[in-house]
């Protein structure tokens, strides 16, 4: 079947929908030969992920009507900031994942504790260069969709429903970060401005990635 053909619909993230995320930020983010077994990359995508979804009060996922399974999704935040509740959910589910690599051996558990520290040193580092950080009311905190559904129009619904939930909540200018090695053109095409770009270097289990994170803004 052509992608073409594909049916999607969207409904809103619940937390019932985490296992899924985190699998697309496994498959999309973490399929890297340093992780040497697929449970590893699971471990690396719980921290990963986690740590932008406790930054998001709200969300929507893209299903493939055919398949059932949850192909996309964006997740963000308007002016009231998520509640420790939520915030919290995902500390306990990255806890846990942080437990298991300590149980898998020494070395798995020191790279995968390097991980959750560096992913978490890089956000707060990388919001502190954005000269109106302060400014910010409202954040798109996670934006993933399986490549086989570029092309046709749906991230560019995902921002939409994102910017209008942003707005109905109050919130006046939206932050979103992202790396060169993605596709942050797609923010450009949609009207982002790019406020900030930087030179980061995350240590993923003994290989260095390096990139240029960057950080866009949009005034509604």
């Amino acid at each position: 079947m052509n992608v073409s053909d594909m049916n999607v619909s969207y409904r809103d993230m619940t937390e019932a929908d985490w296992p899924a995320i985190v699998e697309l930020g496994r498959a999309q983010w973490l399929d890297l030969p340093e992780l040497t077994t697929r449970e590893i990359q699971e471990l690396a995508a719980i921290v990963d992920i986690h740590l932008c979804l406790k930054g998001a009060s709200h969300g929507t996922v893209v299903i493939d009507e055919e398949s059932g399974e949850v192909v996309g999704v964006i997740a963000y935040c308007g002016p009231e900031p998520p509640s420790r509740r939520v915030q919290g959910w995902h500390e306990i589910a990255i806890a846990k994942a942080l437990e298991r690599g300590d149980a898998l051996g020494t070395e798995t558990s020191v790279y995968l504790r390097q991980f959750d520290a560096d992913v978490r040193r890089m956000f707060v580092e990388g919001w502190a260069k954005a000269p109106r950080a302060s400014e910010y009311d409202g954040r798109v905190a996670l934006l993933i969709l399986e490549p086989t559904y570029h092309g046709r129009g749906i991230g560019r619904a995902l921002m939409e429903q994102a910017l209008a939930w942003c707005k109905a909540q109050g919130s006046t200018f939206l932050c979103v970060d992202t790396d060169d090695t993605l596709n942050y053109r797609f923010y450009e095409s949609l009207g982002w401005k790019r406020a900030v770009e930087f030179p980061t270097a995350l240590d993923v289990f003994g290989a260095t990635h390096e990139a240029n994170t960057l950080i866009y803004e949009y005034e509604l």
